[in-house]
């Protein structure tokens, strides 16, 4: 039996924003799609030059991006890192969202 998969491309949209106090601290993100056969390419890399150098539950960075919704797509992984990294590393998962069309991770 021979089956076939449709590739699925990265969420589309994504931003970042600080929460809380600003600072001057850089980071930088990127998102990926995961269905059950695997993960797209990441979506290109969006960085602040704004963020807390401390990030709690007062200041943190929000990431947003447009929700997929092919029928495959079962969630996303989010990339960051701050700019003392060698680059971005995965910090999450997240389940795709019944509904929606932006999705949320602070």
């Amino acid at each position: 039996m021979v089956s076939f998969f449709t590739a699925v491309v990265a969420p589309t949209g994504l931003a970042v924003t600080p929460q809380g106090t600003v600072g001057t601290k850089k980071y930088e993100y990127t998102v990926t799609t995961v269905t059950d056969k695997g993960e797209s390419l990441p979506a290109t890399n969006v960085a602040i030059t704004n963020g807390n150098d401390i990030l709690d539950t007062t200041n943190f960075n929000r990431v947003t991006f447009t929700r997929r919704t092919e029928a495959q797509v079962i969630g996303y992984n989010i990339y960051g890192r701050s700019s003392q990294g060698l680059g971005v590393t995965l910090m999450q998962y997240i389940e795709q969202p019944a509904s929606g069309a932006t999705v949320t991770f602070d």
